[in-house]
C-alpha cells in the first residue's frame, strides 16, 4: 500500500496559532470518472499566504504538470485554478483567516489506462503531497427492442422508432453528444422525409414517420462517453402510394 505522505506543520505567520494542516483535501481519496468524460482531481492547498508550487505526478509513470504548465505531449492534462484565473479565495474559521488554493488536474477524454493514484505535491515554503486514486468506470449505450442477434423488422410504412440509453453511468456524468450512424456515415445533420432525432439527458431517440426499404441498414448509437450499441433494421414490403 503506498503510504500516506501528507505533512502537518504549524503555520510559520504566528506561533499563537494552532497547527493546521497543508491540505484541505483528504489523502488517499477514492475517485470515480466515467471513461470517455473529463475527470478532475482536486487539491485543495491552505497556502497561508506562503510561496508553493504544485506538481501533479502519476505514480509509476511521472510529473505531468507543475503549476499551470502541462510537462507531457499528452494534452489531456491540465492542471488549472478551480475558479479560472482566479487562484484562490478567503475562508474565515474559527481562528484565523486562511488562504486557499484550489488546483484541479483536468484529465480530457479518460482512458482505462488513466487509471491510478495521483499524486499533488508542493514545495516552496511549504512542503507535502497528497494522493487521489482514480477509478474509471466504462458504461455503454443500449437500443430498445433489439432483438436476437440485435436485429429489428418493420413493414414499410410503418414508425421506425430507435431509441437509445445509456447503463452503467457514473451518477450525474452526460454525454457531450450521441451520433446516430447508418452504416459508415453520420445521419444526425441530413436526416429526409420528416425523419426526426430527438435529444434526452441520458439518452437519443432516432424517429422515422414512414419506413422505406431504402431505410433498411445497420444504425449504430455513438454517445460520447459510453460503448456504443448497433442494429440492423430490415424493412419488409412497399411503401404503398397514394391513387
Amino acid at each position: 500500500m503506498i503510504p500516506d505522505r501528507r505533512v502537518d506543520v504549524a503555520p510559520t505567520s504566528t506561533t499563537e496559532n494552532p497547527k493546521f494542516r497543508i491540505f484541505k483535501t483528504e489523502n488517499n481519496v477514492n475517485q470515480t470518472a466515467q471513461c470517455g468524460s473529463t475527470a478532475e482531481l482536486e487539491c485543495q492547498v491552505a497556502s497561508d499566504n506562503a510561496s508553493v508550487n504544485v506538481t501533479w505526478r502519476k505514480v509509476g509513470v511521472g510529473v505531468l504538470t507543475r503549476n499551470n504548465k502541462t510537462l507531457v505531449d499528452d494534452k489531456r492534462f491540465l492542471a488549472k485554478t478551480k475558479y479560472g484565473n482566479v487562484s484562490s479565495k478567503f475562508i474565515v474559521s474559527f481562528v484565523f483567516i486562511s488562504f486557499l488554493q484550489y488546483w484541479v488536474l483536468r484529465i480530457r477524454y479518460t482512458q482505462k489506462g488513466d487509471e491510478g493514484f495521483y499524486e499533488c505535491r508542493i514545495d516552496g515554503d511549504l512542503e507535502g503531497s497528497i494522493l487521489v486514486n482514480l477509478t474509471l468506470q466504462r458504461a455503454w449505450a443500449v437500443i430498445n427492442d433489439a432483438g436476437i442477434n440485435n436485429t429489428k423488422e418493420v413493414k414499410a410504412g410503418a414508425v421506425l422508432r430507435l431509441s437509445c440509453y445509456i447503463e452503467n453511468n457514473v451518477q450525474g456524468e452526460k454525454p457531450l453528444y450521441i451520433f446516430w450512424y447508418k452504416d459508415d456515415r453520420v445521419i444526425n445533420y441530413d436526416l429526409t422525409d420528416g425523419s426526426s432525432i430527438r435529444e434526452g439527458s441520458q439518452g437519443s431517440e432516432l424517429i422515422f414517420p414512414s419506413a422505406k426499404p431504402s431505410d433498411a441498414g445497420n444504425y449504430s448509437c455513438v454517445p460520447s462517453n459510453a460503448d456504443q450499441a448497433s442494429i440492423f433494421v430490415s424493412v419488409k414490403g412497399q411503401v404503398d402510394q397514394p391513387h
